[in-house]
Formats: structure tokens, sequence, C-alpha cells
């Protein structure tokens, strides 16, 4: 896990493996968060990806934006 200096969390990072023409490969599985801001009055990351570092190149397999938050209070 990485943080900026303000303790936001930035990136988690973890292997995982994949499959690819029947040969398996674990890989570098980060997670950056690319943009925080408040919703619900919460500071959050409001946009992440999960990307997979390939040999040939990155390969972003998600790219999530957080558009409202509802929480139960009691």
């Amino acid at each position: 896990m990485f943080f900026d200096e303000v303790g936001r969390l930035t990136d988690f990072t973890t292997m995982r493996y994949r499959e690819m023409e029947g040969e398996y490969s674990l890989d570098p599985w980060p997670t950056p968060m690319i943009g925080y801001g408040v919703l619900g009055g919460l500071n959050l990351p409001l946009r992440g990806q999960a990307v997979w570092n390939l040999p040939a190149a990155d390969l972003v397999c998600a790219d999530l934006e957080v558009t409202e938050v509802v929480h139960n209070s009691g």
C-alpha cells in the first residue's frame, strides 16, 4: 500500500495470476487512485483503476469513478 504526504491511499499493488493460452503467469496488479474529492461529507478516492503490468505494456482492466455515496447512519 502506498500513501501520499497527507495519508491518502494512492496505490495498492499485489501480484495476480492471469491465464493466456493455457499458460499461467504471476504479474503485478496495481490499483492507482487517480483523484480524490468530497462526496457525502467524506474525503474519498473518486477515481481509480485496476491495471496489469504486463511485459509488453500495461493493461487497464478497470477504470472506475465514484459519483454518489449513500451510507446508513444508524
